[in-house]
Parts: structure tokens; sequence; C-alpha cells
């Protein structure tokens, strides 16, 4: 996720077996919360705590209220807006190195392989309608929970909780139940094109490039993307150019010219609306709230 509405950030044990929870809050700053499209290494939990936000996992989006959450797996793209204009959210993030311990018994490595290797299907949207989503819901909250009031023995009590969700969902969800993406072709290509744009940013990115890299006609790609990221290409460039210039801003970089610049406006003009109407405050005052 986008760090300019991080909070608060904790890193328990060591690598590889950590994990990590994280607040974010727009409440009060006047912002948008809009989290770039991306995808990780470890499986994460996203639940609101305060306000309603929009959640994107591949092509599939769902509004999640308070009491509601996502689940989202490895190297799945997701991306994260704010339904309501204040919003408060955590999230817990945790690798499969996390779910190993030296010495376990059959039953669990049975468990946990069928979780890993997807033999258990995976909800993607947890809207509490169901008694198996209620009770996979709570041990989510206790979860967090617990990541909010750690001493000597939490961390056992968070693997311990992790790996009796994972025998819920395992254990109550059938293929049939699933809300699993299959396309995973599709998001290869999505890889793809948004790895072009992350190499690219901060120089002038043309629409026949980013078809040529991914081998795809401009016609079809324009509506390839539009439908798998819910924004239009132009969009997605845009909001990556502004989520890199407010991260240089935010770290007192240079004029507001030059950010724009080594960000990929070439016109201050431009810069400023764009980013006034993704971040609703101008650069210059954006800055100065972390000065």
């Amino acid at each position: 996720m986008n760090d300019i509405y991080l909070v608060q950030k904790k890193c328990y044990g060591t690598a590889p077996y950590s994990f990590s929870t994280y607040i974010y809050d727009t409440k009060g700053l006047g912002e948008k919360l809009h989290t770039t499209a991306h995808y990780h290494g470890g499986w994460e939990f996203v639940m609101p705590t305060e306000g309603n936000i929009e959640v994107q996992i591949c092509a599939k989006c769902h509004t999640i209220t308070p009491h509601q959450g996502a689940f989202i797996r490895p190297q799945t793209m997701h991306a994260v807006r704010n339904a309501s204009r204040d919003c408060r959210l955590k999230a817990i993030v945790f690798d499969d190195d996390f779910l190993c311990i030296d010495r376990v018994s059959p039953l669990q490595t049975q468990c946990r392989d069928a979780f890993l290797n997807s033999t258990a299907k995976i909800p993607c949207f947890l809207v509490n309608d169901s008694s198996i989503e209620k009770d996979i819901l709570a041990c989510i909250h206790k979860i967090m929970d617990l990541c909010g009031n750690i001493n000597s023995g939490t961390g056992l009590k968070i693997r311990a909780n992790i790996l009796l969700l994972i025998s819920e969902i395992i254990t109550k969800y059938s293929p049939q139940e699933s809300y699993i993406i299959k396309h995973k072709r599709n998001i290869q290509i999505i890889k793809k094109a948004l790895r072009y744009i992350h190499e690219n940013y901060q120089h002038k990115i043309s629409l026949d490039e980013i078809c040529q890299y991914v081998s795809m006609s401009k016609c079809y790609f324009c509506r390839f993307f539009k439908k798998e990221m819910h924004i239009t290409i132009v969009e997605y460039i845009q909001r990556y150019r502004i989520k890199m210039a407010s991260n240089l801003l935010k770290k007192n970089h240079g004029k507001v010219l030059e950010v724009a610049i080594d960000c990929g406006f070439n016109n201050i003009s431009h810069f400023n609306n764009v980013f006034k109407q993704i971040m609703a405050c101008s650069p210059s005052e954006y800055r100065r709230r972390y000065l």
C-alpha cells in the first residue's frame, strides 16, 4: 500500500518468520485514499475500522464496510480506495514462512500445504452475510486485536490464530463457493504493463510503447486494461506519478518544479492540476504538512 496515509506500521519477529501490521488513516487530512494497483509476496488481510473502502482484487471490485474484510493472495494485483471521505483501515501481511515451525505434525503440514497450494479455495471478499464468514471475520478481528497489544507471547498467539483461521477456511469452503481469481494470463499481462510504467514513469510514456511491450493492439489493450484495473491506462500513469511525487514532497526533495520534472511532468500547471485532483490539495500545501 501507499505509505502516504500510513499512521502506524509494526513488524514482528525476524525474517523469514515475520509479519507486519499497518494502520492507514485519512480522517481529517482532506485527502483521498488511493493506492496504485500493486502486488507483493505476502498474504494480506484488510479491514476498515471507520468509513467504507473499495478494494480491487484483479478485475473485481467490492465496497467493504466496517465488520467486513478482504483477503489478498500473494502475487495478486490489488488496490484500495476510500468509498467514504474519512476512513481508517487495518491490514496484516505475512509470508508463507510465517506458517512454518521447526517441528510440525503431519496434520499441520497437510493443512498448511492445502492453504498454500490453493487446494482450499479462498474467498477474496468477506461480507459478513453467512455464519462461515462471521467465523472467519471473528478470527481476523482477534488477530488484529492481538497485533495492537504486543508482549513476549503475542507472536505465538498470532501464529496460532492464523493457523486457526486457515483451518476455518480450508474446512468450510468448497471450490464451488470460492471467489478465487483464475485468469492468471490476464494478470501477467497487467503486471508486465505496470512494470514498464514503474520503470519509465520519469520519462514520456506513449501508449504505442506499452502496447508493443505487452504485444497487444492499442484498441484491445485500452479496453483490456480498463476492464482489469477499473481505471484507464492514462489515469494509472498519472496516479503513479503523483504517488512518486508525493513521496518526494514528503522528503522535501527540491523545488516543486524539480519534483514535477523528476516524476515525468513537463508542465508545472498540469502537474499542479493533476496533483490537486488526486490528492485534494496543492503540492505546496501537501509539502507543508510534513515539514
